[in-house]
């Protein structure tokens, strides 16, 4: 193995975890989502008392908190997560090509020997 696929290895290892990170968060933008439209149809359908009226404001204050808090997370990530992509991509290119470059070299200078030899 290559120095260059070592690191390789942990940048896309870390694009993994950013697109995970991703799904976890819009995935608890969804449930946050699904319970303010819950509290939006307790509101609608209901006649509720003054106590009742707090403590679903209560909640929905709390829950609409939340998703900003997310939302705002998402948007990071995300803008992480198109850079990275992107990188990726640039990186896959020259990736090709140097391994080309390389295969080119060893087999024109007759070189056998890794990159783990010359640091030994």
């Amino acid at each position: 193995m290559k120095l260059y696929d070592v690191h390789y290895r942990h940048i896309t290892t870390t694009i993994h975890s950013i697109e995970e990170t991703k799904r976890r968060l819009t995935a608890k933008q969804s449930e946050l989502d699904s319970e303010i439209s819950r509290l939006y149809h307790i509101i609608e359908i209901n006649d509720l008392s003054e106590i009742d009226i707090k403590q679903c404001f209560k909640e929905l204050q709390d829950a609409l908190r939340k998703r900003r808090v997310v939302k705002e997370e998402v948007r990071g990530i995300q803008s992480l997560s198109d850079n990275a992509r992107k990188m990726l991509a640039s990186i896959d290119a020259s990736r090709k090509e140097i391994k080309q470059r390389k295969k080119r070299a060893e087999k024109e200078m007759n070189i056998k020997l890794s990159i783990y030899e010359v640091f030994n």
